[in-house]
């Protein structure tokens, strides 16, 4: 058992930051991998895309038992140099409006994250209700979440901002995403 732990571990890494969550068990000597995503927070009453504020969109990102994926619809040169800063596993995603725009594209992002909550921005609300709405109407069914004010309202709120798209976690991170037991996390 304890020779599975390490190998489980880094699997588990290397899903989490390509933005799946697991839950894996052993079973007779096999490992079970499953996706996972379980979240207290209450759902639309209708399918739609729900509106956030920044601080909304914060508070869901920090809660302890939820786990939702930020999705960035921003352009390349947008994303480079600042992109929210959200605590790990939930670094945004980049997704350029115009890939969700494509079909094959749209059908691999819902390939993707379809199940799982996303929180979509961009810079100001405008493409991210855009490609939001996109999203809903290709069948997306985990809950969805708009972003109004985007990364421009984040800033201003004083909401933490990262620079690039690559993740660089510490050892502790990574100790911590091995051996943390709570909802949607690896076991």
């Amino acid at each position: 058992m304890k020779k599975m732990a390490i190998p489980i571990c880094v699997i588990g890494i290397m899903l989490v930051i390509s933005g799946i969550s697991v839950n894996a068990t052993t079973m007779e000597n096999k490992i079970v991998i499953d996706k996972v995503c379980t979240n207290d927070i209450s759902q639309p009453l209708s399918k739609a895309v729900t509106n956030l504020t920044v601080q909304e969109a914060w508070d869901l990102l920090n809660g302890s038992c939820s786990y939702e994926i930020p999705i960035d619809v921003r352009r390349n040169d947008e994303w480079n140099p600042e992109r929210i800063d959200t605590p790990i596993p939930e670094h945004p995603r980049h997704y350029c409006l115009d890939r969700l725009q494509n079909a094959t594209l749209l059908a691999k992002f819902i390939s993707l994250y379809d199940g799982f909550d996303i929180i979509v921005y961009c810079k100001a609300g405008g493409r991210s209700w855009k490609g939001a709405n996109i999203i809903l109407n290709a069948g997306f069914t985990g809950a969805i979440y708009n972003v109004v004010g985007g990364i421009t309202e984040w800033k201003v709120q004083g909401l933490p901002t990262a620079i690039g798209g690559i993740y660089n976690i510490t050892v502790d991170e990574a100790w911590d995403l091995c051996t943390d037991t709570g909802p949607g996390r690896i076991y």
